[in-house]
């Protein structure tokens, strides 16, 4: 994979996302991945990516077919990464940054996760770096 560099995924503009930043967002969610979700659960690289997207985007709910049992019922449609623009994929990227170093904001009892090379030169971090926040983290 090419190195990105900041200026390579902080973009704005309603053009689709960069190629950088797609692949920034694939890595960060394949990372994310290794962290359990509420209740234990792992989720996939894909799920990580579908529920930045919908955080982001917002998920379409529509109502659902009627089955014949009198229950009334909806459908929530995901969003595709596919349509972020430039300036919302910077936020998804941002978003899963957050989420990754600190995950205890958003109600999850895990411990921070360990970035992946791509991830570290993409937000300009070193191994020093995160290694001195660890140990004054502690």
């Amino acid at each position: 994979m090419k190195t990105i560099n900041l200026h390579d995924w902080q973009l704005s503009g309603e053009e689709p996302m960069s190629r950088a930043q797609q692949n920034l967002l694939n890595a960060a969610c394949a990372d994310l991945a290794s962290m359990p979700w509420k209740g234990g659960h792992y989720l996939s690289q894909d799920d990580y990516r579908h529920i930045l997207t919908a955080m982001v985007l917002s998920w379409r709910i529509i109502p659902g077919l009627d089955m014949g049992d009198g229950k009334p019922s909806m459908i929530m449609l995901p969003r595709s990464s596919k349509e972020l623009s430039k300036s919302k994929a910077t936020e998804a990227i941002q978003l899963a940054f957050c989420l990754g170093d600190e995950p205890s904001q958003f109600g999850l009892t895990c411990n921070s996760v360990r970035w992946s090379s791509v991830v570290k030169l993409a937000r300009g971090i070193s191994d020093s770096d995160e290694e001195l926040s660890r140990r004054f983290a502690a």
